[in-house]
C-alpha cells in the first residue's frame, strides 16, 4: 500500500482549530483563540507550542 500525504504550506490562520494535524516535530492541534499546542506530551495538547508551524498536513484516516 502506498499513502501519499500532501504537505499544506499554510499561512497560520487557515490551520483546521480542534483536529490534530502533522507539524514539522510531531503532532500538533490548533484550539481556539489560534493557539497551537503539542500532541507529544503525557497529557496531550494541554502544552503551549513556544513556536508557530510554517506548514501542516493532515493525518492520514484509513489504515488498509
Amino acid at each position: 500500500m502506498k499513502e501519499t500525504i500532501t504537505l499544506r504550506k499554510m499561512p497560520p490562520e487557515i490551520a483546521p482549530k480542534g483536529a490534530p494535524v502533522l507539524v514539522a516535530g510531531g503532532v500538533a492541534m490548533k484550539k481556539k483563540g489560534g493557539k497551537w499546542f503539542s500532541g507529544m506530551t503525557d497529557d496531550p495538547f494541554t502544552r503551549e507550542l513556544n513556536w508557530e508551524p510554517k506548514w501542516w498536513t493532515a493525518i492520514p484516516q484509513q489504515n488498509d
